[in-house]
């Protein structure tokens, strides 16, 4: 082989990521979005058989039943109803949920089946399933009439919103999308990010409490209400709508715990003080207080600063004491933003009567739970720093070494091993005056990996051996065979040479005696 070798032709090298777009094409894709929404649908199929095989005197045909799921369906993605003219905005969040831990699972195993770990690869799914979902969402919405009816561009916009979400976050748990976003949004706002989802969860965690809590202490008129039902599916139906509305039972319990309290139509409940109402006959909301506030309900004002306090202590990791305070304002603008949006769905009509509007105060809420995130949290990031051993062996035990990584550290070492043994070798083939046989030269591959050197390089090397070769050798018995000698100085050691012929010992070895070395 030719030590100079041409360089491959740039056209002919394929592109990093031509295998991955022939791989995503159109036919896939179409299979990720028709399994996203076939799973939806039957969903909500299953939740209307479920409810409509349970109802005392329910003879429910099976076309009537499928034709049904697509209001249901819009409903799963929050979309507002009108049945028979009366307005029907506070739906489940249930069924919402459901159906995005379904999308986001269908993504990340797309994703993997296929191999698509890039950022671009994930976004473009997210962007095909949401986009699908907008347009299904809208001609669903479009081709209803008469009994149930829905908004166009209200559906457009929920139904995608909700699926790209859903879709991002399966991206995230596989891939390199979330590894991106960490280093398009730097360190800081990637703290104050996890700080608002972290925020998130404490808040969901006390509003949780708070439902649990009044669920038990009213369960003697949850009872009494399950008795007085027809029927034990009625007394069913009545559970699995409260089950399905549970999720909205817990955004009710922060904003109760927060301070802007519950409005269900005439009824307010508040920590502070109640305001009498007529209550629904369903169990979950039985758990409203018709008469005057507890002595204890202003312990749960204990709830929002434990959850900002919570969220400093955790938002401050890795950040120096400048970038805290910033990143604790992110997480509470996050967490109040996330409250003033799923407040607002929350809330809103219930099909008339006396019970609307139902309303959780959004924007009050937004500000109040930005006030309790903030104000406990500043001080917390200032009162509780992570020492610094700690974070790195927190952050060596989240991440751990690579298996490549690895196997190049196992390889380094047996290298330096290898280097060493060669080593004591050399010493102990050497005398004790620290001369003996060099031993033979390793013969140096120039065509192996290791030369990755350019052409200009290559054509110099060529070049010196070419004029080594041409050269006459020239034994030098100093350096290291002579190292007990002191050398001479450059201009008699040049005197020296020359008066010397080629292949002659040195005169300073005397006659008859070998010279040191002649192992060689």
């Amino acid at each position: 082989m030719p030590l100079i070798e041409s360089l491959p032709d740039p056209d002919l090298v394929p592109e990093p990521d031509a295998e991955h777009r022939d791989r995503i094409g159109a036919r896939r894709l179409g299979l990720v979005v028709a399994t996203t929404t076939l799973i939806g649908y039957l969903l909500a199929a299953t939740l209307l058989a479920l409810a409509a095989g349970t109802a005392r005197g329910a003879d429910v045909a099976l076309p009537t039943l499928l034709a049904a799921a697509v209001p249901g369906w819009l409903a799963a993605h929050q979309v507002p109803l009108l049945i028979l003219g009366a307005p029907l905005s506070v739906l489940p969040f249930l069924p919402t949920v459901a159906l995005g831990l379904l999308i986001a699972a269908i993504t990340a195993a797309f994703l993997r089946r296929y191999e698509l770990s890039g950022a671009r690869d994930a976004v473009q799914v997210i962007g095909v399933v949401g986009f699908a979902h907008a347009v299904l969402g809208a001609v669903l919405a479009a081709l209803l009439g008469g009994v149930v009816d829905a908004s166009v561009p209200g559906a457009f916009l929920r139904c995608g919103v909700i699926a790209a979400a859903a879709s991002a976050a399966g991206a995230c748990r596989y891939g390199e999308l979330l590894a991106a976003l960490r280093r398009l949004a730097g360190p800081t706002v990637s703290a104050g990010l996890r700080g608002g989802l972290l925020a998130w969860a404490c808040l969901l965690g006390a509003g949780a409490l708070v439902a649990v809590i009044a669920l038990c202490l009213s369960a003697p008129r949850v009872g009494d209400l399950l008795g007085r039902a027809d029927s034990a599916g009625d007394a069913f139906g009545m559970l699995l709508l409260s089950l399905l509305y549970l999720p909205n039972a817990m955004v009710a319990g922060w904003s109760f715990a927060a301070g802007p309290g519950i409005g269900v139509g005439e009824l307010a409940v508040r920590f502070y003080g109640t305001s009498p109402g007529p209550v629904p006959e369903l169990p979950l909301l039985v758990a409203l207080p018709p008469g005057d506030a507890a002595w204890w309900w202003s312990a749960v004002v204990l709830l929002p600063v434990a959850a900002g306090a919570f969220v400093g202590v955790r938002c401050g990791r890795g950040l120096d004491g400048a970038h805290r305070p910033a990143a604790v304002v992110l997480a509470a603008l996050v967490a109040a933003t996330g409250v003033l949006v799923v407040a607002a769905a929350t809330g809103g009509s219930a099909g008339g009567g006396g019970f609307d509007p139902i309303s959780l105060h959004p924007v009050l809420s937004a500000v109040v739970t930005f006030g309790w995130v903030l104000v406990p949290a500043l001080p917390a990031v200032w009162l509780f720093p992570v020492e610094p051993a700690a974070l790195a062996a927190e952050r060596d035990e989240e991440v751990p070494p690579e298996p490549e990584a690895a196997d190049e550290i196992a390889d380094a070492a047996a290298e330096d091993s290898e280097v060493a043994e060669d080593s004591d070798d050399v010493d102990a083939v050497e005398g004790p005056d620290g001369q003996g046989d060099p031993g033979e030269l390793e013969e140096v591959d120039l065509e192996a990996d290791e030369f990755d050197v350019d052409e200009a390089e290559w054509a110099d090397l060529v070049l010196r051996a070419q004029q080594a070769d041409a050269a006459e050798p020239v034994v030098s018995w100093s350096g290291d065979l002579y190292a007990d000698e002191e050398p001479l100085p450059a201009h008699e050691q040049d005197d020296h040479e020359a008066e010397e012929e080629p292949g002659a010992p040195s005169s300073d070895v005397e006659p008859g005696s070998a010279p040191r070395g002649d192992d060689r």
